[in-house]
């Protein structure tokens, strides 16, 4: 574990015996906050790039968070009358891992959350280019990482200034985020070709397919994270609205529950999506800007820890910037 990873785990811990948590609490229910977690991959498995929730931590974080909110799905925000503080599980992507080992937490602890899924995934089509970078990265050696070069990016410069390989990775997946598909693609081809091409028999990350998508069905509640997933706030409008018809037409042909949830990948957007999702009977629109949420659209609280308190507090809205009412007393 790195020294920074260390030091964090250190500082949530004080927090958590300076009753820390407690604050925050309080600032929730006092306020009439709704936290709604953003959670991704969970499972045992590292990963320098995207390290995954541990399913221990999961469990522990899920135990805690159970004494003192009512874990509902999104559709019982408004249904479910209750005393404590209502929570929202909320996962994107679709992986594997979701149905392997947070599948059987929820199931013992009788809690349901929301799956965003994104279709061509669910379909086998080619791998997201953020998770084949994330993969070959994990896997790749330094001296092949050196080698790397596209549009103004050059490894070579940039193993000069000392970046790790972590950081070096995140740099990658930051520059190409910011692109449209049109400008990302064939930079996408290009490291495909001339780099993933060179490594062999790596680990890939596991997406859960169409065959096996019923089990969550019946358990959970499913909306959509694009057919795509890439940043729409750096497409055209016309190529959102394609991909949320897409999307439209992969819930009916497959005969999934009503499309009424969408999650915006990577958190991108513009306001003209919003309106243009509203206007198409999506009740729930998520984003991801770590902030509580009142309603749609849902802000989420992003979830990526490496200890039970760090993941803890994360949940309880510590990176919040809301504005909370003038409570005395």
């Amino acid at each position: 574990m790195k020294l920074k990873t260390i030091l964090k785990s250190i500082v949530y811990r004080a927090y958590y015996l300076g009753r820390y948590h407690n604050i925050l609490y309080s600032r929730i229910k006092k306020n009439d906050f709704i936290p709604i977690l953003s959670l991704h991959k969970i499972s045992p498995e590292r990963n320098s790039f995207w390290q995954p929730l541990h399913p221990s931590i999961f469990e522990k974080l899920i135990i805690h968070l159970k004494k003192q909110f009512e874990i509902v799905t999104l559709h019982e925000l408004e249904q479910v009358v209750c005393k404590k503080p209502k929570l929202v599980l909320s996962f994107d992507d679709g992986y594997y891992d979701f149905i392997e080992y947070a599948m059987p937490i929820l199931k013992k602890h009788q809690i349901k959350a929301n799956l965003n899924i994104i279709p061509s995934q669910l379909m086998g089509e080619k791998a997201l280019w953020n998770i084949a970078i994330y993969d070959f990265l994990n896997a790749a050696p330094v001296l092949l990482l050196k080698e790397i070069k596209f549009l103004n990016f050059d490894a070579k410069k940039l193993v000069r200034s000392h970046l790790n390989k972590t950081q070096f990775g995140l740099l990658i997946s930051k520059t190409l985020k910011n692109l449209p598909s049109s400008e990302r693609d064939p930079v996408i081809k290009h490291l495909e070709e001339n780099f993933f091409s060179k490594l062999s028999n790596y680990p890939k990350t596991r997406m859960i397919r169409l065959n096996e998508i019923d089990s969550v069905i019946s358990e959970h509640e499913i909306g959509v994270h694009s057919y795509s997933h890439n940043s729409m706030e750096f497409e055209t409008m016309e190529y959102f609205i394609d991909d949320f018809k897409k999307c439209q037409e992969f819930f009916i042909k497959n005969h999934f529950p009503l499309l009424d949830i969408y999650a915006f990948p990577n958190g991108s957007y513009r306001p003209e999506h919003i309106s243009y999702l509203k206007k198409n009977n999506i009740d729930y629109i998520l984003l991801v800007d770590n902030e509580y949420a009142s309603c749609s659209p849902y802000s989420r609280l992003n979830i990526a820890a490496y200890s039970q308190y760090e993941a803890l507090f994360q949940a309880l809205g510590i990176k919040s910037k809301m504005k909370v009412k003038h409570v005395t007393g």
